[in-house]
């Protein structure tokens, strides 16, 4: 190696490192659409994305946690709630014993009923998939306010579940749902806050950041048959 090239070397270096750091500021620190893509998933169809300021810095921030609904219950309600949790393909006179013994257990219909939160999940950046219940719109009867809801069918066909079950979601600028029956994953900033609307009551309020399209069985609670 020539005395001319030992002495590129050094610069070459610090050149490199610099236009890596650059590349990954403006990782960052983009805020376009692509950038969104790229942070949550890549085969899933975008329904909404959020263009307030702050809710990207807040992403920006990070990090971003996956959760389950079963996160969203204190654990004494997660016990109490999962003692009466039987298989799909338990038997029929069980499930009858099971019904009429969960009918006298006053805690558990404490737990069916209850607002409590979990208090470390305020404020948190976070994902959770379930199934969109509409309960504000614009002028475009664009979805601007919803409940999600871990199951289909919850405030709609079937009683509300409990309030520490359900999330208020806000989306301002509005998004097009397509699909009623399909589910989908809500990413943004979630709060211990209760709700109250005629089609039930929610523990947790959000703001949404990205709604993409979800397959799978959001519900990691209850039991559902198929």
């Amino acid at each position: 190696m020539t005395r001319h090239a030992s002495r590129l070397l050094p610069v070459i270096f610090v050149l490199g490192a610099a236009l890596i750091g650059v590349g990954i500021g403006w990782r960052v620190f983009e805020t376009g659409p692509d950038w969104f893509n790229r942070l949550f998933s890549d085969n899933a169809q975008v329904l909404f994305l959020t263009r307030d300021n702050a809710l990207i810095t807040r992403v920006n921030q990070g990090p971003l946690r996956t959760i389950g609904w079963a996160d969203l219950m204190p654990d004494i309600d997660k016990q109490k709630f999962n003692q009466y949790q039987l298989n799909a393909d338990a038997r029929l006179e069980d499930q009858l014993l099971n019904a009429i013994e969960a009918s006298f257990d006053t805690q558990y219909k404490s737990v069916l009923q209850s607002t409590v939160g979990v208090s470390s999940l305020h404020n948190q950046l976070i994902q959770l998939h379930g199934f969109i219940v509409p309960l504000e719109a614009n002028d475009e009867r664009q979805v601007t306010g919803f409940f999600l809801v871990p199951y289909f069918g919850a405030c709609l066909h079937f009683p509300p579940p409990p309030a520490n079950q359900m999330v208020f979601v806000r989306s301002p600028e509005g998004f097009t749902l397509a699909n009623i029956n399909a589910a989908y994953t809500v990413s943004g900033v979630i709060q211990t806050a209760l709700y109250e609307d005629p089609a039930g009551t929610a523990a947790y309020v959000m703001d949404a950041v990205r709604i993409e399209t979800f397959y799978g069985q959001p519900d990691d609670v209850r039991v559902h048959e198929g």
